[in-house]
């Protein structure tokens, strides 16, 4: 069985972050090139929007761990995903360059310390003198996330990360791009408890980053992909 034919009722619902830390630490060692998110009990591939199956990381914490051969299946990003990223990250790192600003892409894991989630956004932006991160080398302080939206993680981008980052004091804009046309949708804090949501689906249109003084185009996001 691989992982994307496993059926929902073999979903884990109650891994302890503990749990989460140790089999990070045992994938890796046991050479899974692969990262995972944590939301509230569920170990989550990056990339995905289903949780692996209780039985996978039950042996990865157990003292069985590497004596069967199991081969598990995990959903990776598309060509467009891949593009957009790094269209982003072009476009701000140059942007970024003698600023006081710092730009990670699918890597940097965001630690939300009044809840039980660790996600794994495509793109963040944090500041170079103020970034804080835990003993996990986690980050504390982002200022803005963007998330690239597959089929498979639509849902839990645009419902648990979006309640989950919007809890983060210093986040500014949370930035939600599709792959399979064009449309940019930001939510931007307006003050501690509300935020506005701007679309923008026209090539031509800009999209504005308050939190680092930044706008770029859709066609710049949206460049080498034709729909």
């Amino acid at each position: 069985m691989t992982l994307l034919e496993t059926p929902r009722k073999d979903i884990a619902v109650g891994f302890s972050y503990e749990d989460y830390l140790s089999f990070l630490d045992r994938a890796e060692a046991g050479e899974i090139a692969h990262k995972f998110q944590y939301f509230d009990g569920e170990i989550i591939p990056a990339h995905s929007g289903k949780p692996l199956p209780e039985w996978f990381v039950s042996y990865v914490l157990s003292d069985e761990f590497g004596t069967q051969p199991i081969t598990l299946i995990f959903e990776m990003p598309t060509q467009n995903h891949d593009i957009i990223t790094s269209n982003l990250h072009t476009a701000l790192g140059i942007f970024s360059k003698g600023k006081d600003i710092r730009v990670y892409s699918q890597g940097t894991y965001i630690r939300l310390e009044v809840s039980t989630k660790t996600p794994l956004p495509d793109v963040v932006v944090t500041s170079k003198s103020e970034e804080k991160r835990n003993k996990f080398h986690q980050l504390l302080n982002p200022l803005a996330i963007v998330e690239i939206l597959s089929k498979s993680t639509k849902n839990i981008d645009q419902i648990q990360k979006m309640e989950a980052y919007q809890s983060i004091e210093t986040l500014v804009e949370y930035i939600l791009i599709d792959q399979y046309k064009p449309q940019v949708t930001v939510h931007r804090r307006i003050n501690d408890t509300k935020w506005e949501q701007e679309q923008f689906t026209a090539l031509g249109s800009l999209v504005r980053m308050e939190s680092i003084d930044y706008s770029m185009t859709l066609s710049d996001i949206y460049e080498g992909i034709s729909f």
